[in-house]
């Protein structure tokens, strides 16, 4: 028989009554019950997903180094996470781990989680905040390891080659996004800046959140910068705080996204590369042979 223990992503029980945790949730304390639990020798814990709970890949990833033999069963709800990006996700998290992850998937929940509409600062907040204590010299171990969406490379390489400028706005790290910006050779990049004292990070971000509004000010700002219109502008997405910046591009584009962004961008591709949205801009292949 195997058995799982849990990781209170929510706080440690729940006051009679109340949706309140008992103990709250950080860091060290998830590190602690996951030592213990590997130390123990189950098999491994369940990690759960929701409103009220951290990001379960985010705490997965954050105690792959602190166990050795402890597998994640990640709680995915269809509906919150695109299946491209889970696939992604999952891929990564397996090389990460060598092969230690197991999904879980869920159904029901929050309707305005399930619609993608919850709040990107508060939520993401809350996501770094559990990073604290983290030894930041994992970042470069995860970069290497980050998996390419399909069709990114073809993309940027023929926009290059047919003089368009490229950059990356992004609601994640701006480690991460420069570490892609070179491998890519993204023009530049603008995302969140994790803190970082010590060696360790401090579960705060640096500067501005890079959410929907930050994110159609950004393409403003470069659209200027670069003396060129709104209308010349091209901008892709896939969740609820690109909806801003997707509205007042000259082509916004839903990539591989939820319901909400599909429904409210111009353009949507769901079965083809990133490649794909240079279909969208009348890019024939006998161009992309000389691109």
């Amino acid at each position: 028989m195997k058995i799982f223990w849990f990781i209170p992503t929510h706080g440690d029980s729940r006051y009679l009554g109340t949706s309140k945790g008992a103990r709250q949730v950080d860091h060290a304390y998830m590190k602690q019950i996951a030592v213990a639990v590997d130390n123990l020798g189950y098999e491994g814990v369940l990690i759960p997903t929701g409103r009220s709970c951290e990001d379960p890949w985010i705490t997965a990833a954050s105690l792959i180094d602190a166990t050795k033999n402890l597998k994640f069963l990640v709680a995915l709800r269809p509906g919150v996470t695109t299946p491209a990006l889970a696939a992604r996700m999952a891929a990564t998290f397996d090389r990460l781990s060598n092969g230690r992850v197991l999904l879980n998937l869920v159904t029901g929940g929050d309707e305005q989680e399930l619609k993608g509409e919850l709040d990107f600062q508060q939520s993401f907040r809350a996501r770094v905040a559990l990073l604290k204590g983290m030894d930041a010299s994992v970042l470069p171990q995860i970069a290497e390891r980050l998996t390419v969406t399909e069709g990114a490379e073809r993309l940027i390489s023929t926009l290059k080659a047919l003089g368009y400028r490229t950059a990356i706005l992004s609601g994640g790290f701006q480690y991460f996004a420069e570490y892609l910006q070179e491998k890519l050779g993204i023009d530049e990049v603008h995302a969140n800046c994790l803190d970082v004292a010590d060696g360790m990070v401090t579960g705060e971000v640096k500067g501005h959140i890079v959410d929907g509004a930050r994110k159609a000010f950004l393409l403003r700002e470069l659209a200027e910068r670069m003396g060129i219109s709104l209308e010349q502008t091209i901008a892709v997405g896939d969740g609820a705080n690109d909806l801003p910046m997707l509205s007042i591009a000259g082509l916004g584009v839903a990539f591989r996204a939820k319901p909400l962004v599909r429904q409210n961008a111009n353009q949507a591709i769901s079965s083809v590369g990133l490649d794909g949205v240079l279909y969208l801009l009348g890019v024939h292949d006998k161009d992309l042979s000389r691109a």
